[in-house]
């Protein structure tokens, strides 16, 4: 096979030598060409693989903070329970408060178990309406019973036909945030 291509190389004349030669650069080049683009395209998969996981590791980080309010707030009223066992006008109010906070739980591990939709930035919302007073309520009351304190609302109108048009599984944790943070700050 190497005796063909000597051969063949050694009787061809000076011109078609210098066409394969060029032949054979060219091929090189093309395909240096694509060597390049091929490594542009993994950098960039790189990157955007790097982009990916800070942003699951940042999402794991808020939603393990958003899980121990409602968690915290179910633990604590469940020792209540226990305690008030007696008491079935408080044991009423506490298991409202549980379901509340169950349900707001609920609604977080929906959140991570449709991580993907986040990726795809395929995210969805519910919106309904909901009583504005009483979502206000139910968020303080989770907070009130995480973090074992005492919260007074007060409004200076009667807000009770004060109706929002939101998904309230995005809204709560945004509001319970924002509650949380203030008592720590």
């Amino acid at each position: 096979c190497l005796w063909h291509f000597i051969w063949g190389w050694v009787s061809l004349q000076p011109s078609e030598k210098e066409a394969f030669r060029n032949g054979r650069a060219q091929e090189i080049q093309k395909l240096n060409e694509e060597l390049a683009a091929s490594q542009e395209k993994l950098q960039a998969a790189l990157v955007a693989a790097e982009k990916a996981s800070r942003a699951k590791t940042t999402f794991l980080s808020n939603m393990s903070h958003d899980i121990r309010t409602p968690m915290n707030a179910i633990v604590g009223l469940t020792t209540l329970l226990e305690h008030e066992i007696h008491e079935p006008e408080k044991l009423q109010l506490h298991i409202q408060k549980i379901q509340n906070s169950s349900q707001h739980l609920l609604g977080l591990i929906n959140d991570i178990l449709d991580f993907s939709d986040f990726e795809n930035d395929n995210i969805t919302f519910n919106i309904r309406t909901h009583d504005a007073v009483k979502l206000c309520n139910e968020v303080v009351e989770t907070v009130m019973a995480s973090r074992k304190l005492e919260v007074e609302m007060r409004f200076d109108t009667d807000l009770s036909f004060l109706m929002l048009d939101t998904d309230d599984a995005r809204l709560r944790p945004v509001l319970i945030n924002l509650l949380v943070n203030s008592t720590k700050f």
